[in-house]
C-alpha cells in the first residue's frame, strides 16, 4: 500500500524514494545516505492471545519488549514470524513501516513509538518494497490518527 496519497491528502511535507528492495540494515544505508535522517526500526509483535503491535524506535536502540508491552497493554510479546506479519501488514519480515498500519489486517493494530524517537528526519523504510519515506514526528503521528491508530508512547 503506498502512503503517497494519503501524506497528500493531509498536506504532510514528507520525501520518498524508490530503491531496490533491500533486507538487511547495511543495504539500507545507502538510502540513509541519499535522503539523510534517522532510521527507524519497525517491529511487528505479539502476544498469546494474538493481539498485535507495531513498534517504532530509533535504529541504534534496542527495542524495550516489556516497555512496549506495557505501554500497549499487552501481555508478554514476541516477534511475529512472515505468516503473521503477512496478515497484518501484507508485507514480508523485515519489510515493514509504520507506515503500514494503513493495512486493513492492522485495523486492530496498537502502534507504540519511542519516546526516544527524533522530532525531524525519520526514515521509514518498507525494504522490501522498495520505498523510504523521510518526514517528521509529528506527521507521522498525524498520519496514525487518520487510519484509525493513536499511537501510544514508551519513555
Amino acid at each position: 500500500m503506498d502512503p503517497r496519497p494519503a501524506l497528500d491528502r493531509l498536506a504532510i511535507a514528507y520525501e520518498a524514494v524508490e530503491h531496490a528492495p533491500f533486507r538487511t540494515a547495511e543495504e539500507a544505508q545507502a538510502v540513509k545516505k541519499r535522503l539523510g535522517g534517522t532510521g527507524c526500526k519497525t517491529l511487528l509483535l505479539a502476544d498469546r492471545s494474538g493481539a498485535t503491535v507495531i513498534a517504532c524506535v530509533p535504529e541504534d536502540a534496542k527495542a524495550d519488549l516489556k516497555a512496549i508491552a506495557a505501554a500497549a497493554g499487552t501481555g508478554r510479546l514476541h516477534f511475529c514470524g512472515p505468516k503473521e506479519t503477512a496478515t497484518v501488514a501484507d508485507a514480508e519480515r523485515g519489510g515493514l513501516s509504520p507506515l503500514d498500519a494503513a493495512f486493513p489486517g492492522a485495523a486492530d493494530t496498537v502502534v507504540v513509538l519511542s519516546g526516544s524517537l527524533p522530532a525531524h528526519g525519520l526514515l521509514l523504510a518498507c525494504g522490501s518494497c522498495g520505498r523510504t519515506v523521510r518526514m517528521d514526528r509529528d506527521s507521522l503521528v498525524t498520519y496514525l490518527v487518520d487510519c484509525g491508530h493513536e499511537p501510544v508512547w514508551t519513555e
